[in-house]
């Protein structure tokens, strides 16, 4: 999301410096123009003075030369806003081209997650001891190549306000989804000691990415995070979107 951000950002500048080069230069054409007009003229009492200060000559030589002032003027203002509509054409062009890409890409979005509590039927309940296991589905309409989904499970009390994947685990999954094709990784669950602080239950975040990319090699990824209850198989979303997003 922020790279593609930053990208708009700098493709909205270079139209802005591109615009004013093309204005500068048509501005400074129709200047070089009129002085070619001027300094030619057959009467020379249209003349304006080379002593004149910029501003001054521009004056005269527009008030001296009203008709080719005003032709010159037309014709820039007309090549300024047919380039503006070139550029707009191109952009929107740009857009649509990007638009397609992005479609005919794959897409891989966790569906959700399925938790399994661990105690037996008359087992007294134990602070986070549960199974989960993670459901992904391609949105795209192309498949996917999946090279890594990772994750981390800590204590929301102390989790960072942006996410640190080092030192993260791997969960089990398929080399290639299809267009439209769904998986689920392998079961997991913290380990018995990780469930509790200090006598009292932890609220545990599970958060990680899933690292996929095209058939053409361009990688993508895409964040998640859940909260996940200590004593029920429940889950929530963090509410942190640093740590949920897609690219």
């Amino acid at each position: 999301m922020l790279r593609r951000l930053l990208r708009r950002i700098f493709e909205i500048r270079n139209r802005i410096f591109w615009a004013i080069g093309v204005g500068v230069a048509l501005i400074a054409i129709a200047i070089e123009l009129l002085s070619v007009a001027d300094r030619y003229a057959s009467d020379a009492s249209t003349y304006c003075s080379v002593n004149l200060w910029l501003w001054q000559w521009l004056g005269c030589a527009m008030a001296a030369h009203e008709g080719l002032a005003a032709g010159l003027i037309g014709a820039a203002g007309a090549l300024f806003a047919g380039w503006l509509a070139f550029t707009a054409v191109q952009e929107q062009m740009r857009q649509e081209q990007s638009r397609e890409l992005r479609t005919n890409r794959p897409w891989l979005f966790l569906k959700g997650a399925t938790i399994r509590r661990r105690e037996t039927p008359y087992q007294a309940i134990t602070p986070n001891y549960w199974f989960i296991k993670l459901h992904w589905r391609n949105v795209g309409r192309s498949p996917a190549i999946v090279e890594r989904c990772e994750f981390k499970l800590v204590d929301k009390s102390i989790i960072t306000a942006h996410p640190d994947y080092s030192n993260s685990l791997d969960l089990i999954t398929p080399a290639m989804i299809p267009q439209d094709g769904e998986f689920e990784t392998n079961e997991f669950g913290p380990a018995p000691e990780a469930g509790t602080k200090n006598g009292e239950p932890v609220q545990l975040v599970l958060f990680g990415r899933l690292t996929y990319k095209e058939l053409s090699g361009i990688i993508h990824q895409t964040g998640f995070a859940l909260e996940i209850s200590p004593h029920l198989a429940a889950y929530v979303a963090h509410p942190n979107r640093a740590y949920d997003y897609y690219d």
